[in-house]
């Protein structure tokens, strides 16, 4: 079963010619100024495929759900398809497929923890908790 074999929350990252370029990657934590504020990040990471399943089209879906009210604010997916022969590969090696996926914007209704949550094809595979966090103001 295909699965995400690395995952990182960054401000941006892009996929060209079968390579991740990420941007600020690890963020832990997002400020924003209140209760209502967009907030906007990228998810970066690389599937993992076994050869056998070579040529097969995965569903991969994103759901950021705030943890204190279990209410999901935004979701997205995204289908990634493998090439049927691929070449060069050794015996039991997998494809590595890299993904780089923009989230958001969605709008802040509490402080505190959020989770990405990952699946493919319906199985969840991730689990990214990122904090919320009210901007501090300078008094």
């Amino acid at each position: 079963m295909a699965h995400v074999r690395s995952a990182i929350l960054c401000d941006f990252a892009q996929v060209r010619e079968g390579l991740l370029f990420v941007s600020s990657g690890g963020i832990t934590r997002i400020a924003v100024p209140a209760i209502g504020s967009s907030v906007t990040f990228s998810a970066a990471g690389e599937l993992e495929v076994l050869a056998h399943e070579a040529g097969a089209t995965h569903e991969v879906s994103f759901k950021v759900v705030a943890v204190g009210t279990s209410t999901v604010v935004w979701e997205a997916a995204l289908s990634i398809s493998t090439s049927a022969a691929p070449g060069g590969l050794f015996p039991g090696e997998s494809l590595h497929v890299p993904f780089a996926f923009p989230v958001g914007p969605f709008p802040t209704i509490e402080f505190g923890p959020h989770d990405l949550k990952v699946s493919i094809d319906n199985a969840e595979t991730e689990l990214l908790t990122f904090y919320v966090l009210q901007m501090a103001t300078e008094s």
